[in-house]
């Protein structure tokens, strides 16, 4: 299973985050005070490619905050 771990620059957003990727139907766990892990749930490589497109259009309305993201 591949997962995708999340970090944003501010942990008042991840609340946020974690509500829109749970409506998207994404698999998404908290873990820490600005991480997030996404877990693969049938979208095989392509998680990747779809999750950084969501966090790209995710971002424009909130313009402060800030995302890394790393595959684990």
């Amino acid at each position: 299973m591949t997962r995708h771990v999340v970090r944003l620059s501010d942990a008042d957003a991840v609340d946020d985050l974690v509500e829109a990727l749970a409506r998207n139907r994404a698999e998404v766990h908290r873990r820490g005070s600005r991480t997030i892990v996404v877990s693969d749930r049938g979208h095989g490589d392509d998680l990747e490619t779809e999750l950084l497109f969501f966090l790209k259009a995710w971002a424009l309305s909130h313009p402060a905050v800030q995302f890394e993201l790393y595959r684990r």
